[in-house]
């Protein structure tokens, strides 16, 4: 497993993990590769920051696990950090951490000296979603229709995409990972595509290390005629192949 030879090999302090609809895939962490992570990290002395900015958005209604509910013996902290600006609050920069003491109070004090201040009228628009259930009621019907624009993605890139494309399946989250036929440059593809009005995220962007050229983002969340701008993509994705 990668995790425990990158703590043999150097001195991990920490782990930022996104074990659900994790971005740009969409992956779900399997149960048993969550419980390989956590004995990794309590056995090597690692702390564990969790993103779960997308946990809500499973597409069954049920909210995944988390791996900071699973307790520690060793006091280094779990720490969950999420948000709603996927959820409820576009732009309203309202986030939060859950960590139990001290760890908690020192996030704290980290905060108040890096920013000041919040965007407190976003906070409390927040505050009161979150305490009246319309939070819940809001993505009751947010999520059906982001899980049609994806299914909506997946049947336009069947029909207009170069043979050999292959796509992901998600459970949930609004990001479909696709994977171009060899010799496909999903940069290049960017590059055309953006001449045209047609938006993507190219894969290079998520590696350090390279290896990612042929694969490219999509978000079924975003906004326009999807059928057309698949269509773009898809002319111009076989135009593109050497």
């Amino acid at each position: 497993m990668e995790a425990l030879s990158l703590c043999e090999k150097r001195a991990v302090r920490a782990a930022v993990l996104l074990p659900n609809f994790a971005n740009p895939t969409g992956s779900l962490m399997p149960e048993e590769r969550r419980r390989e992570w956590m004995k990794v990290l309590q056995a090597n002395g690692v702390a564990l920051v969790e993103d779960d900015v997308y946990g809500d958005l499973a597409w069954d209604g049920h909210k995944p696990g988390l791996l900071s509910a699973t307790p520690r013996e060793d006091g280094l902290p779990n720490l969950l950090v999420g948000s709603l600006s996927k959820t409820l609050l576009p732009g309203g920069r309202v986030g939060y951490i859950v960590a139990r003491s001290p760890w908690i109070e020192r996030l704290a004090d980290l905060k108040c000296t890096s920013t000041l201040a919040n965007a407190t009228l976003s906070e409390h628009v927040a505050a009161e979603c979150l305490a009246s259930g319309m939070f819940e009621r809001h993505l009751r019907h947010l999520v059906p229709g982001i899980r049609t624009g994806i299914t909506r993605l997946r049947g336009c890139i069947a029909r207009q995409f170069p043979a050999g494309t292959r796509v992901s399946d998600p459970k949930g989250g609004f990001f479909l990972w696709v994977e171009l036929p060899w010799g496909t440059d999903s940069l290049a593809l960017f590059r055309a595509a953006l001449k045209e009005g047609v938006s993507l995220a190219p894969g290079c962007i998520f590696s350090l290390g390279g290896g990612l050229d042929r694969f490219l983002r999509l978000n079924g969340a975003a906004s326009g005629d999807l059928d057309q701008a698949m269509g773009v993509l898809g002319r111009l994705a076989a135009q593109l192949q050497t």
